[in-house]
């Protein structure tokens, strides 16, 4: 009764903590005590021997319902006073830890916060609710919340890069949390929460310049370490973003002036002096960052940057010993830095000091191989650069000690005690090793490095002696034989090296081992026993045991070649092809020819030209691999490649190339140039090669043909590639429309013009290109003749002298031109004339038989074609050329209107040239047209396939006006 009218709160309090005591401790009734002890709270919240003596009692829901309630009852009553704070901030905690209800303690916190906007205590009370419900928009809520009701700006700074953090981890708000942190760094530039956020928005757009802005910006409000510590990223965004290194050099140095302890800043300076070979500021840093440098291990990383800066960069030796010195002072066996030591007293002659640390160096290591290869080295320093052969032979013995069996330091003793005059010694010293050997490969061995020493002093019976007593030992051991056998080899005994490599084929492991002693077998009985039988026997069963064995491949392709069986040698030699290129070079250069020519020798081109362009991998420039591509490329007619490698190869020719040399070639070059239908620069390329390129000439003609030649009037169209003028072998006189000279009128043949010309008939050039240059000695024949005595005589007033005459001159001269010439020409070549469109269609003015004429040669070149073509392997064609401003189409007295006429009328309204009529000429004769015979082609701008004129609407309107 007492405590109930009491009024003050914390005196009531009291006494109902000591009514609680009673009923717990003295009337054991903890559900009474809980009761008082809830009262006591509810006057005095903050009482922590009443919240623990709760938390102690209420151990069951409904007893925490009660306190909770008996709290809630005062929280009522206190209303809106200060004394409601503390109860909402006891309910808050107890809703959420005792009966698990967040929303009951969120609504307690939020009522603190509504009284109390800066209370911390409830902030991060509800902080914590909200992130353990992952609750995010609740939180940034809150801290936006917080911002506004605290009163300290940084507290409020703070809650709003919390907030943006929220927003950036949780809903990637990205401009919503960028406009926070902007506003929190325009008051605080250097806040760290929203700096950190910033920079990872800016790093994850690539805005590097924005991301340096900033962290300047934070630089400015900084000091001491931490401003050090910002200008360091800055200097990396600098360096590694923006490849600014002056900037980022400035950084660095920037944040040394506000730390000079800073590691980081000093290792940054490292890196750009030496991106920019700046050594003279890098040796600066490196020295300054040796004292900073945190480890001894970092200490040593520096030093040997230090000496390797001296030594390479200012090629002072000098200061890189004192480097590499410095490093020994921190850890003496660091091999790396003995060995620049050694390599640099080496350089400077300090050999007293080189062979103190190649001493060293072997002392401090535990390696058996590494301390044997480092006491080498201080023997041959010894002996070689001090003089001290003793010495030296001692250090051999130390060597030994660790490796009995040391073939360097067996040699270097051998050699030293040889040079001294006790050779002798040198032998026993390994004939006494080798005696001393227990197991018998290692006793082989010995003998066999033995045998070797003997071998190098030219002693072979020594030799012979030593190897043989290593195969008693271990009768199988390979290298034992294999040197008996290449010594026997030498000596000029084949007949033992073949027996020892029989006795190594039985003895060898694997089928791969057998099948390459089998091939050294085979090249042993072809090359030396000259014994092809059984050189193929052990080739064949080399290939057995291993059919990728290269050797045996080689061997029995080169029998074949040999045997001129190009099959047979091509299907060997080709799987050596993808391995050509890893062997010896001169070895695939062999190959691959070898393969190329077997292959072309078998026609087959393709594979020959894929040998050949592996020859080329391996040797570029080589004459021969150049010959092979353009002979293969010559022979498979792709004419293209042939012309690029023969003028490859003629420009490879060296300057002394003999004469017979160039003119191989060209010769060739002219081959291909006339194959790919270049008929000018063929027959250029063929005079240059020696060719040769004769004319028949009517005989009445041949004076001013003559005259125009001796006087150069043809000198332009006759110049060659090298300046020098085409040549032609030989100029007949012709008379087409003669057979035999016994069909020659006496008036024709005793004329002054004939009289002296010798046999002028078609027949008689015949005989006379047989004469000059044998059988089949023809490429090519042009008929480009043709006679009309009355060709501007209409049809209608032709002679049948007249008209015959024009047929005889200008058609049937073709026919006995083939007759003649055939037999001369070889398989391939080809004929071809000229014709005109008066065959096909009327053509006023072009009269006195011509037309019919012309009309004769198109119909004998398609029955020519055929029989030609079965009997001699010929073609024959012929071109139907628009006019032309020639001397001969000027005898039809209006060839300049005609040009016009064509001009205006054809599909390609421009004149012809002919150059357009000689290129279709070249095309027909080369390889190119090798599909086409009997043919007429029209070479007119497609004249001739128009039907009326092109003008013909005009021509109508003219006929309408006139009717």
């Amino acid at each position: 009764g007492r405590a109930e009218e009491e009024e003050d709160p914390q005196v009531r309090a009291r006494l109902l903590a000591d009514v609680a005591v009673t009923y717990e401790e003295k009337l054991g009734s903890a559900e009474h005590a809980l009761v008082a002890w809830a009262q006591a709270l509810a006057d005095a919240p903050e009482d922590r021997e009443y919240i623990r003596a709760v938390e102690r009692i209420a151990t069951t829901p409904d007893a925490w319902n009660e306190v909770l309630g008996t709290l809630n009852e005062a929280a009522e009553e206190a209303g809106d006073s200060p004394a409601a704070i503390p109860l909402y901030l006891l309910l808050g905690r107890w809703y959420a830890a005792q009966v698990h209800r967040a929303d009951l303690a969120l609504a307690c916190f939020a009522h603190v916060l509504s009284f109390d906007p800066g209370n911390e205590v409830a902030f991060s009370s509800m902080e914590d609710l909200y992130r353990k419900a992952q609750s995010w928009q609740e939180l940034v809520a809150l801290f936006e919340r917080r911002a506004e009701g605290v009163s300290s700006p940084a507290a409020g700074r703070d809650a709003r890069s919390a907030a943006a953090e929220i927003l950036l981890q949780h809903f990637s708000d990205r401009p919503r949390a960028e406009a926070i942190l902007q506003a929190v760094l325009s008051e605080d530039p250097a806040h760290p929460l929203a700096v950190r956020l910033m920079e990872s928005l800016f790093v994850a757009d690539s805005r590097w310049q924005e991301v340096a802005s900033l962290l300047a910006r934070r630089a400015e409000n900084e000091g001491g370490e931490g401003k050090a510590a910002t200008l360091v990223r800055l200097g990396e965004i600098f360096e590694d973003s923006l490849d600014d290194l002056p900037s980022a050099e400035a950084q660095y140095a920037a944040a040394i002036e506000a730390d000079p302890d800073n590691y980081d800043a000093l290792k940054g300076l490292e890196r750009i002096h030496a991106r920019t070979e700046n050594y003279k500021g890098l040796l600066s840093v490196l020295e300054r960052g040796l004292a900073l440098a945190p480890t001894p291990r970092q200490r040593i990383a520096t030093l040997e940057r230090i000496g390797s800066l001296w030594e390479e960069e200012f090629v002072d030796r000098e200061k890189a010993i004192s480097a590499f010195a410095s490093i020994l002072d921190i850890e003496p066996g660091h091999g790396a830095a003995l060995a620049a030591l050694a390599r640099l007293q080496r350089a400077l002659q300090q050999y007293d000091a080189l062979a103190a640390t190649l001493e060293r160096h072997a002392r401090s290591v535990d390696d058996p191989g590494q301390k044997s290869d480092l006491l080498l080295r201080l023997a041959e320093t010894l002996a070689v650069e001090m003089g001290k052969p003793r010495d030296a032979i001692a250090v051999c013995e130390r060597v030994l000690a660790l490796d009995g069996g040391n073939s360097a330091a067996l040699e270097l003793m051998a050699r030293l005690q040889t040079s001294s005059g006790d050779a002798n010694a040198a032998v026993d010293v390994i004939d006494r090793l080798a005696e001393a050997e227990k197991d018998p490969n290692k006793r082989a061995e010995q003998f066999v490095r033995a045998g070797r020493l003997f071998e190098e002093r030219k002693d072979h019976e020594g030799a012979i002696t030593r190897f043989k007593r290593a195969l008693d030992a271990v009768p199988n051991h390979r290298a034992a034989s294999a040197a008996l056998r290449e010594l026997y080899s030498k000596l000029g005994d084949p007949r033992g090296a073949a027996d020892l490599l029989i006795r190594e084929i039985e003895a060898a492991e694997g089928d791969l081992e057998k099948a390459k002693l089998q091939a050294r077998l085979g090249r042993l009985y072809r090359d030396d026993l000259r014994d092809e039988a059984r050189a193929r026997e052990a080739f064949d069963a080399a290939l057995l045991l291993d059919p990728t064995c290269a050797d045996a491949s080689r061997g029995l392709g080169d029998m074949a070649f040999d045997a001129g069986d190009f099959a047979r040698a091509a299907r060997h030699y080709e799987p050596l092809l993808g391995i050509a290129s890893s062997l010896d070079p001169a070895e695939g250069l062999a190959v691959c020819l070898r393969t190329g020519e077997a292959f072309r020798r078998d026609k087959d081109y393709g594979k020959a030209e894929r040998a050949y362009l592996h020859a080329k991998a391996i040797a570029p420039k080589e004459p021969a691999v150049l010959w092979g591509l353009a002979d293969v490329a010559l022979a498979a007619e792709s004419w293209d490649e042939a012309l690029l490698h023969y003028g490859e190869l003629e420009r490879s020719l060296p300057k002394g190339a003999t004469d017979e040399e160039r003119g191989q070639v060209r010769l060739r070059l002219g081959q291909a140039l006339h194959g790919s239908g270049d008929l000018d620069g063929a027959a250029k390329a063929l005079a240059e090669a020696g060719a040769t390129v004769v004319l028949g000439t009517w005989p009445p003609a041949m004076s001013i043909f003559e005259t125009l030649l001796r006087r150069g009037k043809m000198d332009d169209a006759r110049r060659m590639a090298d300046g020098s003028l085409l040549e032609f072998e030989k100029v007949y006189p012709l008379d087409a429309e003669y057979d035999r000279m016994e069909n020659v009128p006496e008036e024709v043949r005793t004329h002054r013009r004939y009289a002296d010309r010798g046999d002028f008939t078609i027949g008689g050039l015949a005989d006379a290109l047989k004469a000059d240059f044998g059988d089949s000695c023809l490429d090519i024949v042009i008929h480009a003749l043709a006679n009309g005595s009355e060709v501007k005589n209409p049809l209608l007033e032709t002679s049948r002298k007249g008209y015959l005459s024009a047929v005889g001159a200008s058609a049937y001269s073709n026919v006995s031109l083939i007759q003649h010439m055939g037999p001369l020409m070889r398989e391939g070549g080809a004929c071809l004339s000229l014709t005109y469109l008066a065959a096909e269609r009327a053509v006023p003015g072009y009269g006195g038989g011509m037309s019919s004429a012309k009309a004769a040669l198109e119909s004998d070149t398609r029955i020519l074609a055929f029989e030609a073509g079965r009997k001699w392997g010929i073609r024959v064609n012929t071109i139907s050329a628009g006019p032309l401003a020639s001397r001969a189409a000027s005898a039809i007295g209006f060839i300049g209107q005609m040009i016009e006429y064509y001009r205006q009328n054809t599909p390609i309204p421009e004149a012809l040239t002919a150059w357009e009529v000689g290129t279709t000429a070249a095309f027909l004769c080369s390889a190119l047209g090798s599909g086409i015979t009997g043919a007429t082609i029209h070479v007119d701008k497609g004249y001739h396939a128009m039907a009326i004129p092109a003008d013909v609407e005009s021509i109508l309107g003219k006929v309408t006006a006139t009717e």
